[in-house]
């Protein structure tokens, strides 16, 4: 039978893989729970090879010459693409169903395991300890008090109704002999016991607000409207960038390729319900990339916005300048780190101004806190016995070499492929103590809409078709 997903859109063999990579960043990070979930190191490695495997294939997408080599050696690619992006909104759908189904309480397990399992499905729509935390931080700045003060996660997590699964453990307290990650029922059992005395902040709990003040002042207006959940504000963010990609899409097949990637794109949709905080820079970083060529100033703008609201802005933000150092010249990239450092500190000076101890501390926190590991590499290296590795140094050390060679490589051959800092600026986080696959997210797409907007693919007669028989 035919495959009726694009079947009349032709698709690059880069834009065919990067729909193959949807669903391997998916199937990565589903082996990720089941292994926190089982503790098991087959699916440890397996979501490590999956992991390499689409750090890989994202690279290949990144870099143009590989339209004209896979087209010719893999005309597979397009069939395999339209079963991956029919897959993920299939899978989207038994996701919803599955949800809906726990929540009527049809499906009942007994096993430990699954039931670690079926609860990382039920707690997939409730708000996580930052997205509580940034609310709770928002509404402090309305109140005109600094909200690196007035920070109380216990009370957060009561308020947005945060299930302990969510919040952030400490190796402290009674979790200081638990590695590589305690028991879930544990993390349950002390997040209750806070919740009687929620003006104590238990040791066990992350309790500081870890991001850079961007990150409350742009939802202030829209909470000071009524706006009372931070989804809803994110996509006031999300929404106006992606329908800036769409209308300057030129094609009207790339522009439905687009939309069909966006659909299937289970991350973006599992991060809406969630209200992950990587949906606030996301939009920024999408922007600022996409407009280094077209408008620097305002490419500078978008930058500095996002260096302002997450630290995961910062590893890109080196390549960024590399960039444009390399294609433009060290007079640019000199203005645009000036503009960039100025947003960031007319956001945030207040703050260090009035603390600089407590903004720095808070901002350092995820470096500098005691905090379990997140990354499938030392859960699984760990959980098979190979190392027993309960301190973050070598991981440390391991990240900041990968990314000193990244900045080292890209330095020169930047200019004949731009995009694959999108590429370069994460994988490190592979190696570091806490890289889970969340940190991947999103980087994917502003690689796709620098594609189709700024290099405007077109079909052509070698390129892989997406129809076939079955």
């Amino acid at each position: 039978m035919k495959l009726q997903l694009l079947r009349e859109t032709d698709l690059t063999p880069r834009i065919s893989l990067l729909m193959i990579s949807l669903l391997l960043k998916i199937i990565g990070s589903a082996f990720l729970a089941v292994t926190l979930a089982t503790k098991s190191p087959v699916f440890g490695f397996t979501s490590i090879a999956v992991c390499l495997i689409w750090f890989g294939v994202l690279f290949l997408v990144a870099v143009p010459e590989s339209d004209t080599f896979l087209s010719r050696q893999f005309r597979w690619l397009g069939k395999v693409a339209s079963i991956s992006v029919s897959s993920l909104i299939v899978i989207g759908l038994l996701e919803v169903i599955f949800i809906v189904t726990l929540g009527l309480g049809d499906i009942q397990v007994t096993g430990e395991g699954e039931q670690r399992l079926v609860g990382s499905f039920q707690r997939m729509a409730e708000y996580g300890d930052a997205a509580a935390l940034g609310q709770q931080a928002t509404n402090n700045f309305l109140k005109g008090e600094n909200p690196y003060k007035k920070v109380n996660v216990i009370q957060a997590g009561i308020e947005y109704e945060v299930p302990g699964t969510k919040m952030t453990p400490l190796r402290a307290g009674q979790f200081a002999g638990d590695f590589p990650y305690p028991d879930l029922n544990k993390m349950e059992q002390v997040y209750a016991t806070a919740q009687a005395t929620p003006d104590t902040i238990p040791v066990e709990f992350e309790s500081q607000y870890n991001y850079p003040a961007a990150s409350f002042i742009l939802p202030a207006p829209f909470i000071a409207l009524g706006i009372t959940d931070i989804r809803v504000i994110f996509l006031f963010f999300l929404l106006p960038a992606l329908g800036y990609v769409i209308w300057q899409i030129k094609s009207n097949k790339m522009r439905l390729v687009f939309a069909v990637i966006l659909v299937a794109s289970l991350e973006i949709w599992n991060s809406i319900v969630s209200g992950s905080t990587s949906l606030l820079v996301f939009p920024l970083l999408l922007m600022a990339w996409l407009m280094y060529k077209k408008n620097l100033w305002l490419s500078a703008i978008f930058m500095g916005a996002a260096i302002a609201t997450k630290q995961i802005a910062w590893f890109l933000f080196p390549f960024y300048l590399i960039l444009l150092f390399r294609e433009k010249s060290w007079k640019t990239a000199a203005l645009v780190t000036a503009i960039t450092g100025g947003i960031f500190i007319l956001f945030n000076l207040p703050y260090i101004i009035d603390n600089p101890v407590l903004w720095f501390g808070s901002i350092m926190a995820p470096m500098t806190d005691p905090l379990f590991p997140s990354n499938t590499l030392v859960f699984a290296f760990n959980f098979l016995g190979l190392i027993d590795f309960k301190s973050s140094v070598f991981f440390t050390v391991a990240e900041i070499a990968v990314f000193a060679a990244s900045l080292i490589w890209y330095f020169k051959y930047c200019r004949r492929f731009p995009s694959t800092a999108l590429v370069l600026a994460i994988f490190p986080f592979f190696f570091a103590w806490r890289g889970s696959w969340g940190y991947f997210f999103f980087f994917d797409f502003i690689i796709l809409a620098t594609m189709l907007i700024n290099e405007d693919p077109q079909p052509k007669a070698v390129l892989v078709e997406t129809t076939g028989t079955s």
